[in-house]
């Protein structure tokens, strides 16, 4: 058995040795096969690539004859046209230059008569246009000086209604302040009973003292000025007490009562202005100017300028107008001018400092009516410069109403909403300073004091 399965494995491996040399033989004839169909593909190539250069040569040779023959050919062509061109060209330009020159003539002559017709028509067109214009503008003018005669009358009328009504007011007051101090000095100076024997001289009767004028009731008062002029201190000058806060900053309009000389005295103190330039005076400071009036229905008596004892610029005079002007341009009529820190004057009076302040401050009291006083604000327990103040007042709205004042709602409710919003803030801080104090710690509102105040300044 192992030697027949040797027999047969050695027969298995001769037929592979055989398969193997016949694959073998027909490999290399196939390379031989292959070798030769190369060769000759090869010839092939090379015969045709040298009849394809041949060829090539032979129609590069006659296509370049054939060019050659075309370029002379053309440039004969050209230069026949070119020569004809240029005769057509220069008997052209002949013609345009003549019928240019023709043109030219026909048209300046027709330009020539056009503005002369253009220069006569616009001539009258201007004279009837100076006659249209004189007419216009003298009934421009008549109708101008029509309506400002009609405005001047019913001004006059308006005016002299108002001064009989107010003094008939004034005349009725007086009238009736006069009967009833008559009448009681008539009641508290009544003859004693006569003793016996005693006789009254023929013809004499008690003399009752003759009434000083009425004084008014009473007064409402504005404190306007800039900052650091000392309107708060005023105040409560004013007042003789302590009404308004000179240590913080007056952040909004601020509104006080109390009796002083006999009067019911109103004074509202106002956030001050920018000195220097009125665009740097913030908005809101403004609107506080313009609503301080609103304060004090129907009107404040009396407008009180507040300046401290300075030398004014020019520069300063005008912001000084413009932010009064603010209110109206009445205004003036019922502005005194409230000198503050009086006891700088020392040995001079008001009048040397208002001669040495120069124009500008001599043209400011000019402006309100020479109306100024003197307020020591160092000096309260003196009252007698508070009383010559407040007849200075009754001295100046004497035969005159209150200021007048327009009413604008839209700012007033501006101001309102930001007032209760500001007002609720304040409630939501004390609210959470008392939270705050509960827990022992600093309150939010004085962490936050410098930041919830305004840019603004002291009064």
């Amino acid at each position: 058995m192992e030697e027949k399965r040797k027999e047969q494995e050695e027969e298995q491996r001769k037929r592979e040795e055989g398969l193997r040399r016949q694959l073998e033989e027909d490999r290399r004839q196939r390379e031989q096969e292959l070798e030769l169909r190369r060769a000759e593909e090869l010839r092939r190539v090379e015969e045709l690539e040298q009849r394809y250069a041949q060829e090539e040569q032979s129609r590069l040779a006659e296509l370049r004859l054939h060019e050659e023959r075309m370029r002379e050919q053309g440039r004969q062509e050209l230069q026949r046209q070119t020569e004809e061109l240029k005769l057509r060209q220069q008997q052209r330009e002949a013609e345009l230059r003549q019928e240019l020159e023709d043109e030219q003539r026909r048209r300046a002559e027709v330009l020539r008569q056009q503005l002369e017709r253009e220069h006569c028509q616009r001539e009258q067109e201007l004279e009837e246009r100076y006659r249209e214009q004189q007419r216009e503008a003298q009934e421009e003018r008549s109708r101008t000086e029509e309506l400002r005669r009609q405005w001047e009358e019913g001004l006059r009328e308006e005016y002299d209604r108002r001064l009989q009504r107010k003094e008939a007011e004034i005349q009725e007051r007086w009238e009736g302040e006069l009967q009833r101090r008559v009448k009681e000095l008539q009641e508290s100076s009544q003859p004693q009973s006569l003793e016996p024997g005693q006789r009254r001289s023929p013809g004499e009767t008690p003399s009752p003292e003759i009434p000083a004028a009425p004084r008014l009731s009473k007064l409402s008062i504005v404190l306007l000025g800039c900052e650091k002029a000392g309107k708060s201190s005023a105040g409560n000058t004013i007042l003789g007490r302590e009404e308004f806060d000179t240590e913080g900053v007056t952040e909004e309009c601020e509104r006080r009562q109390g009796e002083v000389a006999g009067r019911q005295i109103t004074v509202v103190d106002t956030p001050g202005w920018h000195l220097n330039n009125i665009k740097s005076t913030t908005e809101w400071v403004k609107q506080e100017t313009v609503y301080s009036v609103s304060l004090c229905p129907p009107g404040p008596h009396a407008l009180l300028l507040v300046i401290p004892l300075i030398t004014l610029t020019e520069k300063q005079r005008r912001v000084e107008k413009e932010h009064l002007q603010l209110l109206s341009k009445t205004v003036w009529r019922h502005t005194i001018v409230l000198f503050t820190l009086g006891d700088e004057l020392r040995d001079t009076t008001i009048e040397q400092h208002i001669e040495r302040g120069g124009k500008k401050l001599q043209c400011l009291m000019e402006k309100c009516g020479n109306r100024y006083h003197v307020l020591n604000i160092k000096n309260r327990g003196d009252r007698t410069q508070v009383t010559e103040l407040l007849e200075k007042i009754e001295d100046m709205v004497t035969g005159m109403s209150v200021f007048p004042y327009m009413k604008n709602r839209k700012l007033l409710q501006k101001i309102q909403k930001r007032k209760m919003a500001k007002k609720e803030r304040r409630k939501e801080e004390d609210v959470e300073d008392e939270e705050e104090r509960g827990a022992g710690r600093m309150p939010v509102s004085r962490r936050h004091s410098k930041e919830s105040e305004p840019p603004n300044c002291k009064s």
